[in-house]
């Protein structure tokens, strides 16, 4: 619809508010879940006198690594990941459970 200049046009002509969702995959529970994400406030996002368009674009996106994200921590803190990771790695050590003696 929004790819259709006389849809377009019938949008700005009613100055309606539309709300499309992209990228969901043909899945009508992500599409419902990104409405219902949108919704509070969105009354306070319209521009009054004009058509409103919102377009709705939460994609998959892959993980990323934790250090990456350290990485970027450490750039605001004006520090090293390195630095950041030697003053709080945790110790992961599992402690092993000894076979009672019998």
């Amino acid at each position: 619809m929004l790819g259709i200049p006389h849809e377009i046009a019938a949008i700005i002509a009613t100055k309606a508010v539309v709300v499309a969702t992209v990228e969901m995959g043909h899945d009508p529970n992500r599409a419902a879940g990104a409405l219902l994400l949108e919704l509070p406030g969105l009354p306070d996002r319209l521009r009054a006198g004009h058509a409103n368009v919102f377009w709705l674009n939460h994609q998959r996106k892959r993980s990323e690594t934790g250090w990456s994200h350290l990485e970027r921590l450490a750039e605001k803190l004006g520090t090293s990941a390195n630095e950041i990771w030697d003053a709080n790695r945790p110790d992961v050590t599992t402690p092993r459970l000894e076979r009672a003696a019998s």
